[in-house]
């Protein structure tokens, strides 16, 4: 993602916020690590992992 686009967005904000909400030290060490993807392939990826896992079972 363009550096201009995770600024504006306030990212660092947002994975703060997600770390501060978390109930590990494993759990905010991952909230602070995630980056952002801009090779296609990989956000499609992503992005039907996330609605798999959004699914309801059955």
């Amino acid at each position: 993602m363009a550096r201009f686009a995770v600024k504006t967005l306030e990212f660092d904000k947002v994975k703060a916020l997600l770390a501060s909400k978390t109930a590990t030290s494993l759990g905010k060490a991952q909230a602070l690590a995630i980056r952002t993807e801009s090779e296609f392939s990989i956000v499609k990826r992503l992005q039907e992992e996330t609605a798999e896992a959004l699914r309801p079972a059955g």
